[in-house]
């Protein structure tokens, strides 16, 4: 009978489980494509070129207390903004977004909103189960601006 070493009876160990591989950072989008989308379809319908210095485009829509006005600010940024309209035909913007215009498409710049506008962003997000913020608490400006253009989009759709 031989003699067996301990090197004999030793099992390698398995070896080691490859850490897990790095989650791919999903990178939020940074343009509103939905609203340059919309806004340059309303353009277009309308004849008005939003490149053009100081073209602009007023929305009425008949039966609703609402108007949208769209327009060039200057030659890198579009203002769109509704307001509300009173039984005089006074107007109160309760939302106002600017966007850059950029190469990658519409950024937004800028937002104010009256306290009905947000209440009605957070219950649509709610009821959709999505987020108001992001993972690190911060506002979604392009989830907002997102959600906006749909607005504007189907109210578009009923003067059609």
């Amino acid at each position: 009978m031989g003699v067996m070493s301990r090197e004999a009876f030793h099992q390698p160990r398995p070896p080691e489980p490859l850490p897990p591989a790095p989650k791919e950072r999903v990178v939020p989008p940074t343009t509103s494509r939905r609203m340059a989308q919309a806004v340059t379809q309303l353009a277009t319908a309308y004849g008005v070129d939003l490149a053009q210095k100081g073209a602009s485009l007023q929305l009425d829509l008949p039966g609703q207390p609402q108007r949208w006005l769209i327009g060039q600010i200057d030659d890198h940024r579009i203002g769109v903004t509704r307001c509300q309209v009173d039984a005089e035909n006074g107007l109160a913007p309760d939302l106002d977004m600017i966007f850059e215009v950029t190469v990658d498409g519409w950024e937004p710049r800028e937002l104010a909103h009256s306290e009905q506008v947000w209440q009605a962003y957070t219950q649509a997000m709610q009821a959709r189960g999505e987020p108001v913020a992001n993972a690190h608490g911060d506002f979604d400006f392009v989830a907002f601006t997102e959600f906006m253009a749909h607005d504007l989009a189907q109210q578009a759709a009923t003067l059609r």
